[in-house]
């Protein structure tokens, strides 16, 4: 969720920008306070409150109903304060689901900007080890690396049912490979922990490559980012390269 929500405010910030080339500089600013904002330290996860988010239900209902059909249970809903703070104009919850064998939650929010209206659906395994296995429909979630720990599979546009039979066998890999022993999500206070240490994993890992790489840029850069807000990859190419590294090294 945090690199997801990071990216379309990247996206958010062409849009701002974008038309004004000599403006770079202001955008690159922006995108440093962002990013060492929301990656300075641990993040604080509370129970959330739904309506007090601006974000259609519609999208979680549909979820919903898919997951009961695999036999998930909801939990409750969860937000990440941090980002919401940080990033007020795209403030969203998590519906957090788990399994009968608590071996796989899912978690799926919505982003509604005037940039995109998405509904984003992750499954995530933690194991004893540290390490994290996810499978998401997000596909912006690729154009930033992972740390090491975490293990995702994308599947764009994918839909609940694709995206749980596609963990389900990932887990059994994992398993079968690494004999790793799994955490088990049995409680709303169980995902509050695996979110804490999934995203602190994020943090330590862009904190270790000083927030946004050389590399990411440019894959950003090549991306079609048109269904998140057209321009974008122009702006990328030419302004991001030339502003936001200097500024991030400082």
């Amino acid at each position: 969720m945090l690199l997801f929500i990071l990216l379309l405010a990247i996206l958010g910030l062409c849009g701002l920008y974008g038309s004004a080339l000599r403006a770079s500089a202001r955008a690159a600013e922006e995108l440093c306070r962002q990013m060492t904002s929301l990656y300075a330290g641990p993040h604080e996860f509370l129970v959330a409150h739904p309506f007090s988010c601006p974000v259609s239900r519609d999208g979680y209902d549909t979820v919903c109903a898919d997951l009961s059909e695999l036999g998930f249970v909801h939990l409750g809903s969860i937000e990440d304060r941090t980002v919401s703070d940080a990033l007020p104009t795209m403030r969203t919850f998590s519906d957090v689901y788990t399994n009968d064998s608590g071996d796989t939650f899912c978690a799926t929010y919505r982003i509604q900007t005037p940039e995109c209206d998405l509904q984003v659906v992750e499954f995530l395994t933690q194991f004893e080890d540290g390490t994290f296995l996810t499978t998401t429909n997000s596909t912006p979630a690729g154009w930033m690396e992972r740390p090491p720990e975490i293990d995702t599979t994308i599947i764009e546009h994918g839909s609940t049912l694709q995206l749980s039979s596609r963990h389900a066998e990932r887990l059994e890999e994992a398993k079968v490979a690494g004999e790793k022993r799994v955490l088990a999500i049995a409680s709303l206070e169980d995902v509050l922990a695996t979110q804490s240490a999934f995203v602190a994993s994020e943090v330590r890992h862009r904190q270790s490559v000083g927030y946004l790489t050389y590399d990411e840029v440019l894959t950003m850069s090549r991306r079609d980012t048109t269904p998140y807000l057209p321009g974008a990859r122009r702006f990328f190419h030419w302004s991001f390269k030339r502003h936001v590294l200097g500024q991030l090294s400082r």
